[in-house]
């Protein structure tokens, strides 16, 4: 075999597993369970895949070229916008926010969001990344943990008896107005 034709095969092994490692990216990519957006300096969506489509309740094509902060919540909009500014002016690397998502039915759902830049070996902004996935769920339990703990905290500061927690060290955690009214502290 001449120095060419191994230098041929050398080369064409190389494209292939360059072939190779493109298709499983790709294949990654889009079969990925969280919502991924790839998004102009803008906030253009410039490519995303199925989850992204499934989370949102809007197509590929109706996500592609549209701006990321259309699909939020109007009270959600204001801090996103000046996050994504901030990432793109170099001003931050990443961040991570919880929002509302209007859904194309109108549905409107909770997603953490992890965004993060590329930018080339200049250091110029190239595209950000978004990271995302629904947690409705988590959101809608944390809730209802926050209205048990209120709904607890009136009940123990109405009784007449003095009750008190402490945690592992001995601190005190809580305590109601009876333990001020029989303790004068």
């Amino acid at each position: 075999m001449s120095d060419l034709a191994r230098a041929r095969a050398v080369l064409d092994a190389g494209q292939q597993m360059l072939l190779e490692r493109n298709r499983r990216f790709a294949a990654t990519y889009e079969h990925a369970t969280i919502g991924i957006a790839e998004v102009d300096a803008q906030g253009r969506r410039l490519r995303v895949n199925e989850a992204a489509c499934s989370i949102t309740g809007r197509s590929r094509t109706e996500l592609i070229g549209g701006s990321v902060f259309n699909v939020l919540h109007s009270e959600d909009r204001d801090d996103d916008l000046d996050q994504y500014q901030r990432l793109v002016a170099g001003e931050i690397d990443r961040y991570a926010i919880e929002k509302r998502i209007v859904r194309r039915d109108g549905s409107v759902i909770w997603v953490a969001v992890t965004c993060s830049s590329v930018r080339d070996a200049a250091g110029k902004f190239e595209y950000g990344l978004r990271i995302f996935e629904e947690i409705t769920e988590r959101k809608i339990a944390e809730q209802r943990l926050r209205e048990r703990e209120r709904q607890l905290r009136e009940l123990l500061e109405g009784l007449p008896a003095a009750v008190y927690a402490t945690d592992t060290c001995g601190q005190v955690t809580f305590y109601n107005q009876a333990v001020v009214e029989l303790s004068g502290y």
